[in-house]
């Protein structure tokens, strides 16, 4: 799910439907090649997420790239805009998992919310 939608399924072009495409064209292979997450409560977000983690945390893309995931965009007149923090919910029949970070691009910043 990125902001335009589900797989980017908003018609509507506008400001940013060229990055959020670049976006989807690099990390949707990256994710679908990635050992599928085992998001058990009671793990460690790195071992519940798995090789999704690095993904998510921006692949090693510089936040300037516009495929970036973790992005960082200068505005002019000294204003930037970029990713204030990252999400990983998993839905399961018993339940959820929900883990936050609050330093995007910065491994090792996950906190479980809910589920751990």
């Amino acid at each position: 799910v990125v902001n335009s939608g589900l797989e980017g399924a908003d018609p509507t072009p506008g400001p940013g439907t060229a990055e959020m495409n670049a976006r989807l064209a690099f990390f949707r292979p990256l994710l679908a090649a990635a050992e599928r997450p085992k998001p058990i409560d009671g793990l460690p977000a790195a071992e519940a997420w798995g090789a999704w983690l690095p993904v998510i945390d921006g692949a090693g893309l510089a936040a300037t790239d516009e495929r970036a995931l973790v992005v960082r965009r200068e505005l002019g007149e000294h204003r930037t805009w970029g990713t204030t923090s990252t999400t990983l919910v998993a839905l399961r029949r018993d339940g959820l998992r929900y883990d936050f970070n609050a330093k995007p691009g910065r491994p090792n910043r996950w906190q479980t919310v809910v589920g751990g």
